[in-house]
């Protein structure tokens, strides 16, 4: 991906460009087509998904219809750092795109430039921080 790419996502302009360039060596590429279900709810979170193109649309078995969300996006950043299950199920409203880093991959940027993981786990508590705050839904 590229410096622009990367800087859409506010997760990621929060880092320094070394930074990022170390978390997207270890993103991957998961092309979705519409219709596809990415997570149901309940299911593991299995790390930080960004939504790089297209929509996802969510509900939950208690809620119902939770909303869409558009590219650019970030789910999941917690799960990195803690176990947990999603809390809703997405679903792509057509085509798109996503960047999975997984709980695996993260090991390995802990292990090998952990100043960037650091930062990146600081960047996600900030959003954890403001949906606690404004009363916001978490969808990850």
């Amino acid at each position: 991906m590229t410096e622009p790419e990367l800087l859409r996502f506010p997760l990621l302009a929060r880092l320094t460009r070394e930074e990022r360039e170390a978390v997207a060596e270890r993103l991957e590429v998961r092309e979705f087509a519409p219709d596809e279900v990415l997570w149901r709810e309940g299911e593991a979170a299995g790390g930080l998904v960004l939504l790089d193109a297209g929509a996802l649309r969510f509900d939950s078995r208690r809620d119902g219809a939770l909303g869409r969300c558009e590219a650019p996006a970030c789910f999941g950043g917690a799960s990195l750092v803690a176990d947990g299950e999603r809390e809703a199920s997405a679903v792509a409203a057509g085509a798109g795109r996503a960047l999975v880093l997984s709980k695996t991959a993260f090991e390995r940027l802990v292990e090998e430039r952990p100043r960037a993981a650091a930062r990146l786990v600081t960047a996600i508590a900030g959003d954890l921080a403001r949906v606690l705050r404004e009363g916001l839904p978490f969808l990850g």
